[in-house]
């Protein structure tokens, strides 16, 4: 990731009296180009290359996350991110805002108009746990629509296997980042312009909501903004900095195998034959971190372990997350409804979600609910000892719940 100062950037002087809406605007128009989007947590410019975008952006960590594993892990199925930069503000802004912001350089993506998928449909194609979970799909020569496994419906469509496997590694991803949200939903699904379907923002990360709340919150109360950038000298390395120990580097192997033998897993789990190759990657990570593992941390002072999440947290918060992708689809639904009346076999498919809802709490309300106030306590910081035991107290309520549900 490249890093400039401000003062390596050209001609940024006479946007410092503006905002950063009315500085994307200014840019855009100085490129002979136009903003194509403008949201809650960035804008989008079109480059001089009609093929290229700028996704601006000051805070996201979720979505910095997934360029990084994309960098590492291209698919066809993903965006191609052309160059990050971290930049100094040059606009104004308020205290609360960041002095640095982000610009993406990726590739121009479209809408997807329903052919031969909606949005909507590959968003719960992609966030069901298994291929055996039933998905919504209406087979050509059926009238209606009807529910059916993943694994059947690529029998109809065996076109999206890759595009399932790249979801197999969003799921990696996602063990790998526990402090980020599942965020798949329709919108976050686009295509290219040859109709390839691809994974633009799975993730979300409830630091951008606060970081925007802080930003509209600054807006209503009218707070002094600051003009262009601060200027800073710069500062030089300390040379008492500790330089990157190995024990550090076999924390991050270590890392990004357990992240890889989980998707080969998740792979053999669903009853896809692994190549030889990837039989022999499986069976080497995970001799490389049992071997490695035990051996990490054997410094003076190391730092506490981190608990281990117990198996049915991971499951409540598996079945929380599809709920609420299920309540967005409905949601999706109905809102279409409302632009221009549903088709006789989508306005079956809103039943059959709602019923698939329906099932999900009368099953698994009391542990959704008690799942929603156990990942607000574990996103304190330092909780106190009161906060503490209502975790543990949580855990295990959540535990016996999915037990007795089981």
């Amino acid at each position: 990731m490249e890093d400039i100062e401000v003062d390596e950037i050209i001609g940024v002087k006479k946007y410092h009296d503006m905002t950063a809406e009315e500085a994307t605007e200014a840019i855009a128009k100085d490129m002979g180009t136009k903003v194509l989007g403008n949201g809650a947590f960035g804008r989008v410019i079109q480059s001089s290359n009609p093929e290229v975008v700028y996704k601006i952006f000051e805070k996201d960590d979720a979505y910095l996350r997934f360029v990084r594993f994309v960098e590492r892990y291209p698919s066809k199925n993903f965006p191609k991110i052309h160059k990050v930069k971290n930049m100094t503000s040059f606009f104004k802004r308020y205290g609360v805002q960041a002095d640095k912001f982000y610009v993406i350089a990726t590739e121009k993506l479209y809408k997807i108009d329903g052919k031969p998928f909606d949005a909507v449909f590959l968003s719960n194609f992609l966030g069901v746990p298994t291929l055996d979970h039933p998905t919504h799909y209406m087979p050509s020569g059926r009238e209606n629509a009807v529910m059916v496994p993943a694994r059947e419906f690529m029998q109809y469509h065996p076109e999206l296997k890759e595009l399932w496997q790249a979801g197999l590694k969003i799921r990696g991803l996602h063990r790998e980042s526990p402090d980020f949200n599942w965020d798949l939903h329709s919108g976050n699904i686009m295509k290219r312009a040859d109709g390839t379907i691809v994974i633009t923002d799975p993730l979300s990360s409830s630091d951008a909501f606060d970081y925007k709340d802080d930003v509209y919150r600054a807006h209503a109360t009218d707070e002094p903004m600051i003009k262009g950038p601060h200027y800073r000298k710069k500062e030089v390395p300390s040379t008492s900095r500790q330089p990157t120990t190995r024990n550090d580097d076999v924390k991050n192997l270590i890392r990004q195998a357990k992240a890889k033998v989980a998707e080969l897993k998740d792979r053999i789990d669903n009853g896809e034959e692994l190549s030889g190759t990837e039989k022999n990657m499986y069976n080497a990570l995970k001799l490389f971190i049992v071997r490695q593992e035990p051996q990490v941390g054997r410094v003076s002072s190391p730092a506490p372990k981190a608990p281990q999440v117990p198996k049915t947290i991971v499951a409540a918060k598996d079945l929380y997350d599809m709920n609420r992708s299920i309540k967005g689809r409905i949601v999706e639904l109905i809102r279409k409804n409302e632009e221009s009346t549903l088709r006789t076999d989508e306005l079956q498919v809103v039943n059959q979600l709602k019923a698939e809802h329906d099932n999900l709490e009368k099953k698994y309300g009391i542990v959704f609910r008690a799942y929603e106030l156990y990942n607000k306590l574990k996103r304190i910081p330092e909780p106190n000892s009161y906060q503490a035991a209502r975790i543990r107290q949580l855990e295990a309520f959540i535990d016996q719940k999915m037990k007795i549900a089981k």
